[in-house]
C-alpha cells in the first residue's frame, strides 16, 4: 500500500478531501488485506478490532474518525506489502522496507554498543554469537538478482508473522517452507517450521521449558532442577511409553511448564516509540476530568500511588494485573486446572515480579532515547468466582463463600436441591426501607440486620486486590435467567425440588408443591412462569433481532424457536441480550413487576461496562444493586440464588 500523504486524515471530516481519501483508503485496502468482502474497521468506536462491510466502515470513518495514532496502517495492508512504489525506490533505505537493522539493535543494544566502542563485552557470549548470526542473516538477500525487498531474515520473520496471524498449524507451516522451496529452489527460506522457530527465540520471543510434577507438587526447577522424583509425592518426572512398531520404551517428560517470561517481553515494548508513549498515556493524555475511564481514575490506583510515592514518579513504571481466563497460547484447551496447585506453577512468575518490585530492570526508552530502570507491580488479580479461590486462598464455595462478608455470609443449604444458596440481601437495604419489614414475600420474618463489616486484609497496601470478571458474572446470570423464564430441563431453577425446599422452609405456601389423592405432585404457576406462545414469543425476538455485524455471533443458530431454547451462546452475545434484548422482550411476555426487576438489572450491567462512569452514578447503582437482588428474591425461588 502506497505510503503516501495522510495529511487528509487531520481534516475535517465532512470535506471532500477526507472523503476523498476515505474512498482511496478503501479501494487499496480491499484489494491488499481484505477477508472476503469485509476489512478491520478502523474508526475511533471499532479500533481495529471488529469487520465490517465497505459501506460500514466508510460510514464509520466519516462518523467517528481514524483511531487516535493510527498513521501506518499496519492492519489494512502496509506492512505486509512487499511492493515498492517507484518514487520510493529512488530513496536510500524505502519507507516500505523493514528496519532489521534497528530490530537487532534495539534486541542486542548492550552487545551493539560494546563493539561500536571496540572494548570487550562483560556479558555472556552467547548475545555476541547470536548478534552476528542474526547480522549476517539480516544482510543475506534472500535471492539473487530477483528480489531486493527481502532479507533471509526479513522474509522468516513474515512467514512466522503470516503463521501466527492466519493460525497455521506447525504441520501446515512447514508445508507452506517445502512449497516455496520447490517453488524458488535457489533462495534462502528455511528448511523447517523448528528452524524459523529458532531465529524468532534468537530475537528474543522465547518460552521457557520448566519440568513439572505429575501431580503438581513441585517444579525441578532452581535448586531442584537435577531432581528425578518430587520432595513431595515422589513420583517421578519422567514417563515410559512404548512404541508399538519396535517394542521398545524410551522415557518422555511427564508434565511440562511452557513459560512466559515476562521481563523481556515488558523491556520490548519500551523499544518502540509508539508502544512507549502509550505506556504513558495515563500519565500524559487521560482526560482528568473526574470521570471513571481508566484504571489510574480508580481509587485503587490512586490510594497504592499515594502509598509508594517513588514507584509512581516515573510514569513508565508497569502496574500490573492478572488475568486467569481465556489464556490458550498453545491451543491446549484439553489441559486441566491445577485448581488450589496453581500456586506451583506461580513460582517462576513470581520470582520476576520480585525483582520487577524491589530492583527493576535495565530497560531502554526508544521514545526519550535513554535508558532507565523498569519497575513492575502487581495490583490486581482478574477472573471468575471460582478461580478467585485459587488465586486468593479463600475457598468459594460452603457457608462462607463470600470472601467480603466473611462470617456474615447469610447462606443456607437447599435440602432437596443440594446446593448451597446465598440470599438475606435485606440487610444491604437502608434502616427505614419497607422491603425489612416485608415477611411475606421474603423467608417470614423481618430483617433488621446492619450489613456485614467487609474485610480489609491488607488494606494499607492494596485496596482493590481481587477483582471477578464482569463478563463472567453476566453470561452465569444471562443462563439462569434464560433458563428459568423458558423453563428448559435441566437448566431451570424452578423445579420440583426448589418447591419441596420452598416447604422446609416453610416460605411462600401458594408455590408449595400439592399431591392429590393419586400420588401426583402439582406445582403452581409463578409470576414469571410464560405460556408456549409467549415462550415463543420470546424466543422469536431474541432471534431475529438486528444488531450491528460484528457485534454478537450468528444468534439465529443459539435459538430454536419451536423447542423455545436458547443455547450455545458466548459470552459477548450475553452481554446484548441482558444489555439491549431483555428490556426489550420482557416488557411484552411478563407481568410488570417482573418485567421491571429484570430491566433494571440489565441496566445496572449496562452502566457498570460503560467505557465512561461518573462518579455519582456508583453510589447510586450499589444501592439500586440491593434493591433489585431484594426484587429478584421476591420472585424467584432460593434455588435461583
Amino acid at each position: 500500500m502506497d505510503s503516501g500523504d495522510k495529511s487528509w486524515m487531520g481534516l475535517r471530516r465532512f470535506t471532500n478531501e477526507y472523503i476523498n481519501g476515505v474512498n482511496n483508503f478503501l479501494d487499496t485496502t480491499f484489494e491488499r488485506a481484505s477477508k472476503g468482502d469485509e476489512i478491520l474497521c478502523p474508526c475511533k468506536k471499532c479500533a481495529n478490532c471488529k469487520w465490517h462491510h465497505r459501506n460500514v466502515v466508510e460510514d464509520h470513518l466519516v462518523v467517528y474518525g481514524f483511531v487516535q495514532g493510527y498513521t501506518k496502517w499496519i492492519f489494512h495492508g502496509e506492512s505486509f506489502s512487499s511492493r515498492n512504489n517507484p518514487d520510493h525506490n529512488n530513496k536510500e533505505g524505502s519507507n516500505m522496507r523493514d528496519n532489521i537493522d534497528g530490530l537487532l539493535h534495539d534486541t542486542f543494544r548492550d552487545v551493539a554498543g560494546d563493539l561500536r566502542l571496540e572494548r570487550v563485552r562483560e556479558g555472556p557470549f552467547e548475545d555476541v554469537k547470536k548478534f552476528f548470526k542474526l547480522l549476517e542473516e539480516g544482510k543475506q538477500k534472500l535471492d539473487h538478482g530477483w528480489c531486493e525487498n527481502f532479507s533471509k531474515l526479513n522474509f522468516t520473520i513474515r512467514l512466522f508473522l503470516f503463521k501466527c496471524i492466519h493460525g497455521l498449524s506447525n504441520v501446515a507451516f512447514g508445508d507452506l517452507l517445502d512449497l516455496l522451496r520447490e517453488a524458488f529452489p535457489f533462495a534462502h527460506i528455511p528448511e523447517s517450521f523448528h528452524k524459523s522457530k529458532n531465529v524468532i527465540k534468537d530475537l528474543g520471543f522465547d518460552y521457557e521449558k520448566i519440568h513439572a510434577c505429575p501431580n503438581d507438587c513441585m517444579l525441578f526447577w532452581k535448586e531442584n532442577e537435577k531432581e528425578n522424583n518430587c520432595s513431595v509425592c515422589g513420583s517421578s518426572r519422567w514417563k515410559t511409553v512404548n512404541d508399538p512398531l519396535t517394542n521398545e520404551s524410551s522415557k518422555i517428560l511427564g508434565k511440562v511448564l511452557m513459560y512466559l517470561p515476562l521481563k523481556p517481553r515488558l523491556q520490548r515494548i519500551f523499544m518502540c516509540p509508539e508502544t512507549t508513549a502509550n505506556m504513558k498515556w495515563q500519565d500524559t493524555e487521560r482526560p482528568k476530568d473526574g470521570n471513571i475511564r481508566h484504571s489510574a481514575d480508580g481509587e485503587a490506583w490512586k490510594n497504592f500511588d499515594s502509598l509508594h510515592e517513588d514507584f509512581a514518579r516515573d510514569p513508565r513504571n508497569v502496574r500490573l494485573g492478572l488475568s486467569s481466563d481465556g489464556f490458550n497460547p498453545f491451543q491446549t484447551m484439553s489441559l486441566s486446572s491445577p485448581g488450589k496447585d496453581i500456586d506451583v506453577y506461580h513460582q517462576p512468575l513470581i520470582a520476576e515480579l520480585k525483582e520487577l518490585w524491589e530492583t527493576g530492570i535495565e530497560t531502554y526508552d526508544a521514545d526519550s532515547n535513554q535508558t532507565f530502570q523498569l519497575r513492575a507491580g502487581l495490583l490486581w488479580t482478574i477472573s471468575d468466582f471460582p478461580t478467585y479461590a485459587m488465586l486468593s486462598g479463600w475457598s468459594t464455595k460452603g457457608r462462607k463463600a463470600c470472601p467480603t462478608c466473611n462470617h456474615g455470609t447469610c447462606s443456607q443449604y437447599l435440602k432437596h436441591s443440594r446446593k448451597m444458596c446465598y440470599m438475606g440481601h435485606r440487610a444491604f437495604l437502608p434502616h427505614d426501607h419497607p422491603f425489612r419489614r416485608d415477611k411475606k414475600s421474603f423467608d417470614g420474618k423481618e430483617d433488621h440486620r446492619s450489613a456485614p463489616t467487609p474485610l480489609s486484609g491488607t488494606e494499607e497496601h492494596n485496596k482493590l486486590r481481587h477483582n471477578l470478571d464482569v463478563m463472567h458474572i453476566e453470561k452465569n446470570i444471562c443462563d439462569s435467567l434464560l433458563g428459568t423464564l423458558l423453563d428448559v430441563t435441566g437448566k431451570s431453577k424452578d423445579h420440583v425440588n426448589s418447591r419441596y425446599d420452598l416447604h422446609e422452609m416453610g416460605i411462600r405456601k401458594e408455590l408449595q408443591p400439592v399431591q392429590d389423592d393419586n400420588g401426583k405432585v402439582h406445582l403452581a404457576k409463578t409470576c414469571f412462569s410464560m405460556k408456549p406462545a409467549k415462550k415463543k414469543l420470546f424466543c422469536t425476538v431474541i432471534k431475529n433481532a438486528k444488531l450491528p455485524k460484528g457485534c454478537v455471533s450468528n444468534k439465529s443458530r443459539c435459538v430454536e424457536v419451536d423447542e423455545m431454547k436458547i443455547s450455545g451462546y458466548k459470552s459477548h452475545d450475553a452481554y446484548f441480550i441482558m444489555h439491549y434484548l431483555f428490556q426489550i422482550v420482557v416488557r411484552k411476555v411478563l407481568p410488570k413487576k417482573v418485567s421491571m426487576a429484570l430491566i433494571r438489572l440489565g441496566n445496572f450491567f449496562k452502566v457498570i461496562s460503560s467505557k465512561v462512569i461518573r462518579r455519582a452514578d456508583l453510589d447510586t447503582m450499589q444501592s439500586e444493586i440491593n434493591e433489585i437482588i431484594c426484587d429478584l428474591e421476591k420472585i424467584f425461588p432460593p434455588s435461583f440464588f
